[in-house]
């Protein structure tokens, strides 16, 4: 038998040396941001969402349980994000899983997958700092009641692949809808909410000691949903975009598009920017059959960013609906992308 405290010390090493050093100064994730709205590669969004697939398919682990079995003691820890074991090939079933009712200390990395088709963007980057944070949220949920009701709303749902160094790996799977549960291993908790937002926000913190893998190009942005359309839930923000396009539904799912120019883009993300955190209502939106418009684009990170401009007023808040410039903005280019179909 392996020497615990060895052990420990080799895995604490592995998890140090994927940490990477810290920015020199604050500005710099800003910085790279920047470029990525400046520059203009030849590395596609395409090829920034080829890495999503090959992760999946290249990068996938073994779904057995941590009970000693199907484990692969080549495995070691990953060195960076992109690095991490992939997601399942197919969603795991949580709820007839057999397993320790939670999720273990000592996973190496934490990945978002899908719990069904096209519900939620996936990032092309897993989480290796702080993996045991997400655990922590997980395991600290408070039990399902048996006799709860809940409403039958269809919405997004997740799974988070927790993996270790022996080659195994917990599902974690999560509903963003309903009473929110949490299953693992078929032990049902309730608040999905909780560890969606940890991991993002690690994620994010992550991110910002990193350049970002890819800049992308608006002229390759496809206007067709790839998931749910506005409101798919996104570890990326809309704040966020660096390239993007204003969609113009001529006919159902038919779609004109005109690439939103650097000068605008940043005004509409400062304008976004600049809004209270917190949730938004729809309050004044367009009637159902007129033309759908929409704003597509990618952040950085090669992560989808979706949102309608329908709906002009958008909040509860003071402060949070489009600015009268931004509504201007809109609208012209709602117009040209009418004019190009």
């Amino acid at each position: 038998m392996a020497d615990p405290d060895r052990t420990e010390d080799w895995l604490r090493e592995g998890l140090a040396g994927a940490v990477p050093d810290p920015p020199g100064t604050p500005e710099r994730a800003a910085a790279a941001r920047g470029r990525a709205r400046r520059a203009r590669r030849r590395t596609t969004i395409m090829a920034a969402a080829g890495v999503v697939a090959t992760l999946a398919v290249v990068g996938v682990v073994s779904t057995s349980l941590r009970d000693g079995s199907g484990r692969d003691e080549t495995a070691t820890a990953p060195t960076s994000p992109f690095d991490a074991p992939g997601c399942p090939e197919k969603p795991v079933d949580a709820r007839t899983q057999v397993g320790p009712d939670h999720i273990p200390d000592g996973a190496v990395s934490v990945r978002l997958c899908s719990r069904d088709a096209d519900s939620i963007y996936l990032p092309a980057d897993a989480l290796i700092n702080h993996v045991d944070s997400v655990a922590a949220v997980v395991n600290g949920l408070p039990p399902a009641d048996p006799k709860r009701v809940c409403s039958l709303e269809l919405a997004a749902g997740y799974q988070l692949a927790f993996a270790y160094p022996d080659g195994s790996s917990v599902v974690a799977e999560g509903g963003l809808h309903g009473c929110r549960e949490v299953v693992v291993n078929g032990v049902e908790r309730v608040g999905a909410d909780a560890p969606w937002e940890r991991f993002r926000e690690l994620l994010r913190e992550q991110r910002a000691s990193l350049d970002p893998p890819a800049e992308v190009d608006a002229s390759e942005i496809d206007c067709a949903s790839t998931a749910r359309g506005p409101g798919t839930p996104s570890v990326d923000r809309p704040e966020d975009l660096v390239a993007a396009v204003v969609c113009y539904e001529f006919e159902y799912e038919q779609w004109s598009q005109v690439e939103i120019p650097d000068r605008d883009l940043e005004l509409l993300v400062a304008d976004l920017a600049g809004r209270p955190s917190g949730p938004r209502v729809m309050l004044s939106c367009a009637v159902v059959d007129a033309p759908a418009r929409k704003v597509v684009g990618y952040s950085a990170w090669g992560g989808r960013i979706e949102f309608s401009t329908a709906c002009e007023s958008l909040a509860t808040l003071p402060g949070a609906t489009w600015s009268r410039e931004v509504l201007d903005t809109l609208q012209r280019l709602s117009n040209e992308a009418a004019r190009v179909r």
